[in-house]
């Protein structure tokens, strides 16, 4: 096959768009079968995700998402209209009669939502430490689950405004969590909450529901 033929090939496969096909293309360094599944990894990207959990669903668009909760009894029709291959356009931005979307299903599992509690937003939080410690130089992922079923559930921050989702069993110490991003990062760190450090021996039942600051240990 000539250029345009593969090209062709690409869009056809993926629904792609030429100029994608063409990146994707020229980053597989002219693998087709590569340059398919990254044009189609680049489409689902940017299609809105529809998240289904036990007590509710997500919608995900770019970097927008929402929560409906079940207990809406509003909110658990979404989950009867999904079942019919239906959904409230308004809901998913939709200006026309049909649209493609991602459904990706967690329903064995409940959807975190943090407690109201009174806490420092993440910028104060940050500004404590921020002549203090350097940045982590790594991006971590948006989600960490030490345990499946883990019972403590809190937010670490770390870079002034960047945040991941974690579980772990009450029974673990903080120890635990602090080798795991040791693992990741390659550096030794320290976890806060408001100014005041936490230890490794200490139950993580102390980090639920608050948000936790990341920081690479300054002694290092």
């Amino acid at each position: 096959m000539n250029f345009e033929e593969v090209i062709g090939v690409i869009m056809k496969e993926s629904q792609c768009s030429r100029e994608v096909a063409i990146d994707c293309y020229l980053e597989s360094k002219n693998n087709i079968t590569n340059a398919v599944d990254l044009a189609k990894e680049h489409v689902r990207s940017r299609l809105t995700t529809i998240l289904l959990y036990k007590n509710g669903l997500v919608v995900k668009k770019g970097d927008c998402e929402n929560f409906y909760d079940y207990d809406d009894k509003k909110n658990k029709e979404l989950r009867d209209m999904i079942e019919r291959g239906e959904f409230d356009k308004d809901l998913i931005d939709c200006s026309c009669d049909s649209i493609d979307v991602v459904i990706e299903n967690f329903e064995d599992e409940e959807y975190f939502l943090l407690k109201k509690r009174k806490l420092c937003s993440i910028r104060d939080i940050y500004k404590i430490k921020h002549e203090k410690y350097p940045e982590i130089p790594v991006e971590l992922p948006k989600e960490i689950i030490f345990d499946e079923k883990g019972d403590v559930n809190f937010v670490v921050v770390y870079n002034r405004t960047k945040s991941i989702i974690c579980r772990i069993d009450s029974n673990s110490k903080i120890e635990k969590v602090l080798k795991h991003f040791k693992s990741i990062i390659n550096k030794p760190v320290n976890l806060y909450i408001n100014n005041k450090k936490y230890s490794g021996n200490q139950d993580v039942s102390d980090l639920d529901c608050s948000m936790v600051t990341l920081v690479l240990d300054a002694t290092e």
